[in-house]
């Protein structure tokens, strides 16, 4: 009996620590005023209102395409900036699945 119940909390720890390594991703696409991608542009990853960036990412996408991948369940502050627009920030929350921003429309700075 006791070495059944050794067994079970054996598998009880491996099957938590498979759930607790689940990495998700936050995707979305950057356009202009009037809706034509951004091409070139900068983000960077906060989490947990922490202000040290966990992850800074230059990105040219012919698209206005981004994909953050491997993020494990948290919440993240996403900020992104490109030369001559208004910058643009949000949060989002990962519980257990992959998240869409959507497409962000940038206004000129200028």
């Amino acid at each position: 009996m006791k070495k059944i119940s050794l067994i079970l909390i054996g598998i009880l720890l491996i099957s938590l620590s498979f759930t607790t390594k689940e990495k998700y991703s936050i995707w979305g696409r950057l356009v202009d005023h009037n809706y034509n991608p951004i091409e070139k542009f900068k983000i960077e990853i906060y989490q947990d209102n922490n202000q040290e960036i966990i992850q800074k990412l230059s990105i040219i996408n012919e698209n206005g395409e981004f994909l953050l991948k491997d993020l494990p369940p948290s919440t993240y502050e996403i900020r992104i900036t490109v030369e001559k627009y208004t910058r643009y920030s949000t949060v989002k929350k990962i519980v257990n699945k992959n998240i869409s921003v959507g497409e962000i429309a940038l206004q000129n700075s200028w």
